[in-house]
């Protein structure tokens, strides 16, 4: 144990709420000789300050993680994606204070953003659901990531995010069948591709003419028209350009058939050749040291960014073998080697055939410190060894060893080399669940040597689910939840539950990631994180044990930092509490005006409110909740009360760019093995019935002829409502026009007209605008004429900010806008509507209209829809199906004071089995993610 140990309280609260929160005992340790005690106290002190500095920027600038579970690893086109957020502070992994509001969002493989939407969040959790339209999202491989304003502060590891596919299975689909592979060349390298079409049931593609592209992203380097044969087959050459990056390359396939229902295929490219192999050594704590026994830790990555399994032999400089390697777990593994001054050593690996490949390692650097951390399975401490190199042995200068769990300072000692090693038996129970670092720091407090280590202080919640061992279809289910701690105390939490078929939802990937793997792990590593759940069993094994001590070894990286001098410089981003709309009120001289009346309403959310600017000229709304087609009218008055000579600018949210992520997801109609065919088969099963049962085999297209369809337009009658339209296209040919201009020439009977000439009109009818769904009628300032008001917006906008234009006269399509924005007393026959879509998006963008500002926010709270669970009441069939793949979703579970919860629910029409996933957490630091199975005969 300690020597010399003594108990380190920090100063005031701090300390109180870090052993109340992560129950830990902060230690300082001083390891000095008998002859230096004089000097103790002021390095104490040092040691002191180094664990301030490292705990006091945590607690000031506190880091969050969020966690999104969501309903399925996998969705159709047309399903709902269903998820369940959890936000943490970092430190404590309760619920953060900081953000109350979440970003969704969803990019596709070009990482262009398809969908964003904001999450209000209440003590740390919020859920919602994202409809997954064909439209919106076509078949490919998507990214979905969550954020707070607060996290962009911080690394991007902060920043939850998941690959996901979304398919598309009608039946006309081909599976393909590839195989990529390096060919030898005379100095150049070639590439080959072995492609097999299949239809889904399994009869060949038979002498098909193809185009086949190779493609990196959205650009084509090279393509080529090619015929399968008898058994659907063609095998063909290409080499990859110099300036591609080989990791993200394609191949595209599109059928060249006249009428071809099958959509373009794209294949990666995975030339996963074991000669390809990045072979990287990372020594223990930084270093190769000569004279030292080292621990030297490896990896070896393939060319798609997954562990390749490798095997070989350091040789030194004279050939001579020394050691022995073999991988142990996703090509990573450890061995030790004394390494001997002026020496090189180079690692040999065996390949297929009987060749080789040779790769250095590091070169021996004569003078230096070594850390070492052993870590063994099933014991209640760490062994911690510093030593020095032979030439340090005699040297008293002081060192500092520092022990930091999720950027807290848990541990710290006082350490002097002059006898060339010093061992240290550390209890676990000082560092909370999850991965610890250890930094040995010198006189100057500079890092020389870290080491990561992961402790597990069996604190998980213990969950218990009570259900029947089996049901028949169309059942009641009723499933008792029971949460405990370790001790078997009642605990009280939030939990979500997905119940989904295995006939139609392949779960084997999701049980890889779950909230305990990535909070507790994959978040606080570089870089990508292969299997994360393999190194959370249900039983821990000594040998997952070591295999997870190696990836700390591989990928030792986490996202808190000695240095935190800056960091109060980086803070850019604000946490953000609420929805707020924030700007600045300035004068025709683009001056701030102090003191302006600010008043901002809306009629959905119904809410008024006031404010005044500060001496800047700023002012902000907080607490706001905009839902979907909310619009705000902000009005700024002059210290007169005019709005005359002052104007309004807005703070727009600038969303930020994320990296897209390294690994990447063959779509499912790549490679496809029997579980995948058999899911397949059942949705294409399942879809070709429900049609039926709709009538949809007898329908016959419908093609609408007639009124122009607007893009993007809010149209409440639908793609071509309207008696007259103007497109994109039409609008290019105005150059420059205002909207008062296009009206009036192309327009029939637009005017001004009225008793007093203050109204527009199409012929006698009162005209109103409505720009990209926001009806402008509601945001007219008392007293300001209808002239005047129009006006600003017809010289405002011109044809380059306008998308479309659709004017609705007739009956037919006018009695739906007035049965939603007027008044019913008012007769419907003398009004008209004309709808504007901006290119923007965003309703009237006024920037400098005198006073006013229309502001339509780019995102929207969306209102929590209920998952559609159905209920029988008698056990019939009907004339439904019942073909959900999602069988149930519960996002809000809550246990009482006993830990006990209930859900019900029913099964569908299939029998077979149902896989039930449980995660959550009491917002205090503790965590569960279980998964478990159910039967329906």
């Amino acid at each position: 144990m300690l020597k010399n140990a003594h108990e380190y309280k920090m100063n005031k609260d701090a300390c109180k709420d870090i052993l109340n929160l992560l129950k830990i005992t902060i230690c300082i340790s001083v390891l000095i000789p008998c002859g230096l005690k004089s000097s103790a106290q002021d390095n104490h002190s040092v040691l002191r300050d180094i664990i301030n500095q490292v705990t006091t920027a945590t607690l000031q600038f506190p880091p969050e993680k969020t966690y999104l579970q969501t309903d399925k690893p996998s969705y159709n086109q047309g399903d709902t994606l269903w998820f369940k957020a959890y936000l943490f502070n970092a430190a404590y992994l309760n619920a953060s204070s900081k953000s109350g509001v979440l970003y969704v969002e969803i990019a596709d493989e070009e990482n262009q953003v398809v969908k964003r939407r904001m999450v209000s969040l209440y003590d740390g959790l919020g859920w919602g659901d994202i409809a997954l339209t064909k439209k919106e999202f076509p078949q490919g491989v998507y990214t979905l990531r969550a954020y707070t304003n607060w996290m962009r502060n911080f690394n991007e590891k902060c920043v939850f995010q998941k690959r996901f596919a979304i398919h598309d299975f009608s039946g006309n689909e081909w599976l393909v069948s590839a195989r990529f592979r390096r060919l030898p060349g005379n100095g150049k390298q070639t590439d080959s591709a072995a492609l097999v079409f299949k239809q889904v049931d399994g009869r060949p593609v038979a002498f098909r003419d193809l185009q086949i592209a190779l493609t990196e992203g959205g650009k084509v380097w090279n393509k080529n028209k090619f015929q399968t044969d008898v058994v659907g087959a063609l095998t063909f050459n290409f080499k990859v350009p110099s300036k591609a990056d080989p990791h993200k390359l394609s191949i595209t396939v599109k059928d060249l058939r006249k009428g071809s229902a099958v959509p373009q295929l794209t294949v990666p490219v995975s030339l996963q050749d074991q000669a390809d192999c990045d072979l990287q050594f990372m020594p223990e704590g930084g270093s190769l040291l000569a004279g030292i026994s080292n621990h030297v830790a490896f990896k070896a990555i393939g060319t798609d960014g997954r562990g390749c399994a490798v095997s070989g032999t350091i040789y030194n400089s004279e050939h001579q073998p020394v050691i022995d390697f073999t991988s142990s777990h996703l090509g990573m593994g450890a061995f030790y080697l004394k390494s001997h001054p002026k020496e090189t050593y180079t690692a040999v690996v065996k390949l297929k055939g009987g060749k080789t490949r040779s790769y250095p390692l590091p070169p021996i650097k004569n003078s230096g410190t070594l850390l070492n951390v052993v870590n063994p399975f099933k014991s209640d401490s760490i062994e911690v060894n510093i030593r020095c190199t032979p030439d340090r042995e005699n040297d008293t200068s002081h060192y500092y060893l520092i022990g930091q769990a999720r950027g807290i300072g848990c541990f710290g000692a006082l350490i002097v080399l002059d006898k060339g090693v010093e061992t240290i038996h550390l209890p676990k129970s000082i560092f909370p669940t999850g991965i610890t670092r250890l930094t040995l720091l010198d006189t100057n407090k500079r890092p020389l040597n870290t080491r990561l280590i992961f402790v597990d202080q069996h604190d998980e919640l213990r969950p218990h689910l009570s259900y029947k061992k089996q049901y028949s279809t169309r059942d009641s289910v009723a499933m008792d939840i029971s949460i405990t701690d370790q001790t078997g105390i009642p605990v009280q939490g939030c939990f979500s539950l997905a119940v989904t078929d295995d006939a139609q939802v392949k779960t084997d990937t999701l049980r890889r990631n779950s909230m305990v793997s990535c909070i507790l792990l994959s978040s606080d590593l570089k870089g990508f994180v292969e299997d994360p759940g393999y190194y959370f069993p249900v039983v821990m094994t000594k040998k997952i044990w070591k295999d997870l001590d190696q990836l700390l070894l591989t990928q030792g990286w986490v996202n808190y930092s000695i240095d935190t001098v800056t960091a109060h410089q980086r803070m850019m981003y604000p946490g953000e509490q609420s929805f707020s709309i924030s700007g600045k009120v300035t004068n025709i001289l683009n001056k701030p005006v102090a003191e302006s009346k600010v008043v901002l309403f809306s009629q959905k959310p119904l809410s008024f409110r006031q404010t005044t600017t500060d001496k800047k000229g700023t002012f902000t709304f907080n607490n706001l909740y905009p839902v979907d087609t909310a619009s705000y009218m902000i009005q700024a008055r002059n210290k007169r009360g005019k709005s005359f000579n002052v104007g309004i600018e807005l703070n727009a949210f600038q969303p930020p760019s994320f990296q897209p992520l390294s690994q990447r997801i063959l779509p499912w109609y790549v490679n496809t093995d029997t579980g995948d065919l058999s899911i397949i088969h059942t949705r294409i099963t399942n879809q070709e019935q429900i049609d039926k049962l709709l009538g949809k085999h007898v329908l016959k297209e419908v093609v609408v002829v007639g009124q122009k369809v607007i893009k993007d337009s809010k149209n409440l009658n639908g793609p071509g409502g309207s008696d007259f339209a103007m497109n994109a296209a039409d609008m290019r040919k105005e150059g420059k026009a205002t909207l008062g201009d296009i009206l009036r020439q192309k327009v029939k009977g637009f005017r001004l007209g009225g008793k007093f000439l203050n109204v527009y009109l199409i012929n006698t009818e009162l005209v109103h605008l409505i720009i990209d769904g926001v009806n402008l009628d509601f945001f007219k300032p008392e007293g300001m004429s209808y002239k005047d008001y129009y006006k600003q917006y017809l010289d405002y906008l011109t044809a380059e900010d306008i998308k479309g234009i659709e004017v609705m006269t007739s009956a037919k399509y006018t009695m739906t806008y007035f049965q939603k924005f007027l008044n019913p007393m008012q007769k419907p026959f003398e009004h008209v509507f004309i709808e504007i879509t901006t290119y923007s998006g965003n309703g009237a963008f006024l920037k400098k209209t005198p006073g006013v500002y229309l502001y339509r926010p780019s995102m929207a709270f969306g209102a929590r829809a209920q998952f559609y669970s159905p209920k029988y009441s008698v056990k019939t069939r009907g004339h439904s199906i019942d073909a959900r793949s999602t069988i149930y979703w519960k996002p809000d579970i809550l246990t009482g004071k006993d830990g006990k919860a209930r859900v019900s629910f029913y099964t569908a029409d299939k029998p077979g089995t149902y896989t039930v996933i449980l995660e959550g957490c009491d917002m205090n630091g503790h965590l569960t993610s279980i998964r478990r199975k159910m039967t329906v005969q």
